[in-house]
């Protein structure tokens, strides 16, 4: 569940996938794409593809990556809450890294967490949440 100032919510359903030492959340398109027709992601959208394009201009960037869009933005945000939160219960936060897939013409989200595979980062998928995201 993710909340907005405004008191509403938008229910994201997730299904997870895991694989030895890595998490594959995928989220519903349906999902991704009424959160981004809401009127106060559109706005907060659009004024952060003006902060690229300004950072661009700026620092003569023309060859830098074009804006990812607002499923990339929903999705790293989540993946950032989501490694935070196993880094809580686990305390190998910053070991374990994430990968964010949108393809928004297939309809195609999804997070990939993955784990170093050496030391304490190794636990995180002995953790509930690895069976189970409703914790998160």
């Amino acid at each position: 569940m993710i909340a907005y100032k405004s008191g509403q919510h938008v229910r994201l359903s997730c299904r997870a996938r895991t694989e030895e030492k890595r998490m594959f959340l995928q989220v519903r398109a349906d999902a991704v794409r009424q959160w981004l027709a809401r009127q106060a992601v559109i706005e907060r959208v659009e004024a952060l593809s003006r902060a690229h394009q300004g950072w661009v201009a700026r620092h003569n960037a023309d060859d830098h990556p074009p804006f990812p869009g607002g499923a990339y933005v929903l999705l790293h945000t989540l993946s950032h809450l989501l490694v935070q939160s196993l880094g809580i219960r686990s305390g190998v936060r910053y070991q374990i890294r994430e990968r964010v897939h949108v393809d928004p013409e297939a309809g195609r989200f999804g997070i990939l967490l993955d784990a170093d595979t050496s030391g304490a980062a190794a636990r995180y998928v002995d953790l509930p949440v690895a069976r189970s995201t409703s914790k998160l």
